[in-house]
């Protein structure tokens, strides 16, 4: 066989072998670009007076979850959220009913990006009181829903490389228990006002006054 033939069939093999892989390339990049829009509204608002929007650093932080999504059960929900961002030195990190994040910038990159994806939990599900029903039994759910989006926030610290400060510690005592009690003891500690102040906000009392207002 002429060794011009094979040489030729040979270049012509390689040649598909280099287009298969282009075009794979470029199926995997457009398939990351356009199916993975992680809170596809972030940096199309404004933001109140005196805000700033800070979009490199909006980049950071979703950067960073979308790295360890797979970490995260519900990322395939939480990423298609119109949420926006606004920061303001000394903010609570909070979300209002708009979808709007308010957060701190001195605020480190991971521990917002852990706190953004347990407000987001909230956005789903949600802590919501109604008129006509016992305030106790509704503030013991708030209070469960509330634990399970500490938790998560909390095991996204790990995940992320958060390093608890020092009246944060508790939390690595959590890791010890097995997985199905550590909301449990959240939950507990919140409906007793008790565990670490730091970390626990007394959410019992905010919650139950929030409830009779709707009685």
């Amino acid at each position: 066989m002429d060794k011009t033939f094979l040489l030729r069939l040979l270049s012509f093999f390689v040649g598909l072998l280099l287009l298969g892989w282009l075009v794979s390339l470029w199926v995997t990049t457009r398939h990351n670009v356009t199916n993975d829009k992680l809170f596809p509204l972030a940096g199309k608002h404004t933001c109140p007076f005196s805000y700033q929007m800070l979009p490199e650093r909006v980049q950071l932080i979703k950067q960073i979850i979308r790295k360890h999504r797979a970490s995260i059960p519900s990322y395939a929900r939480i990423k298609r959220l119109p949420l926006r961002f606004c920061f303001f030195r000394g903010q609570a990190p909070v979300i209002d009913q708009k979808g709007v994040v308010y957060l701190d910038p001195a605020l480190s990159i991971p521990r917002v990006a852990a706190r953004i994806v347990h407000l987001a939990e909230h956005q789903f599900d949600r802590i919501v009181f109604v008129r006509g029903q016992d305030c106790t039994r509704q503030v013991n759910t708030a209070l469960m829903k509330e634990s399970r989006a500490m938790i998560l926030e909390w095991r996204l610290w790990r995940i992320f490389g958060v390093k608890p400060l020092k009246g944060e510690r508790f939390v690595l005592s959590l890791w010890a228990m097995p997985s199905e009690k550590r909301a449990k003891v959240v939950w507990r500690w919140l409906r007793q006002d008790a565990g670490p102040k730091d970390l626990l906000p007394p959410l019992k009392r905010d919650y139950m006054k929030r409830c009779l207002k709707r009685q």
